[in-house]
This record gives C-alpha cells, sequence and structure tokens, in this order.
C-alpha cells in the first residue's frame, strides 16, 4: 500500500511552498509547523542535502474530531506534507496516505475522518 499522495509542480521550490499553504487553507488546515530538513542536515550533522520541507498541517474539527474517539491519536498530529526540491523549475509535494495511519490504529470509528482527511488532503494537492 502506497503511505502517501502527490504530484509534482512546475514551479521553483518557495513557489511550491507558498502554493501549497494556500491550497491547505483553502480546505481548512492551517499550519502549526514548517520544518526545513535540509538546514537541520547541515546544521546538525555537517551534512548538504536538497531542499526539503516537513510542514505540518492541521483542521482543527477533524482533530478534535478524531482525538475525542481516540485519546492517543495526538501522537500522529499534525497531518504531514512534504515539499521536495527536483530542480530550479520542478517540485514534488507530498502528504501522508491518512488510510495507512488510521487503518494502523485499528478504531472504525475513525473511518469517515480519515475518508475526509485524505478527500481534503487530495484537493490541496491537486489544486497547489
Amino acid at each position: 500500500m502506497e503511505y502517501s499522495i502527490g504530484r509534482k509542480l512546475d514551479c521553483d521550490f518557495d513557489s511550491a511552498v507558498q502554493r501549497l499553504t494556500d491550497s491547505l487553507k483553502n480546505e481548512g488546515f492551517g499550519i502549526l509547523t514548517e520544518i526545513d530538513l535540509d538546514q537541520v542536515f547541515k546544521n546538525k550533522i555537517g551534512k548538504d542535502f536538497s531542499r526539503y520541507k516537513v510542514i505540518g498541517a492541521c483542521n482543527p474539527q477533524f482533530a478534535y474530531d478524531a482525538i475525542t474517539k481516540e485519546e492517543d491519536l495526538g501522537l500522529i498530529l499534525p497531518c504531514k506534507l512534504a515539499v521536495q526540491y527536483v530542480s530550479d523549475t520542478e517540485t514534488r509535494i507530498v502528504a501522508i496516505e491518512s488510510k495507512v495511519l488510521f487503518d494502523f490504529i485499528g478504531n472504525p470509528a475513525l473511518n469517515c475522518i480519515r475518508d475526509d482527511i485524505r478527500t481534503k488532503m487530495e484537493l490541496a494537492i491537486k489544486f497547489a
């Protein structure tokens, strides 16, 4: 089973980050965290890596609904996405496949939330 959904954008890295951020907002997600992994690798272990940003996004209603059904769900929040440098004119964006995470938990009460999150992530990626 695939554990991510994504696509390539014909734009530079910074434009891709902005497009994805705007698209997530349109789908009801706010950005809680942004981690520049390339900078972490450079600063912490002295290794060069192409630009790579991990984004933690949250839809508060989905988070509330899910955590009230499964109290330890906070361990997999927020939803994770990544923006990956491919070239100066191409960038890849990916999101975690919510079905993989939620099915791992094994609580059928989460299925509707899981499906809603997947739909919103697909739309955010499609319209980024």
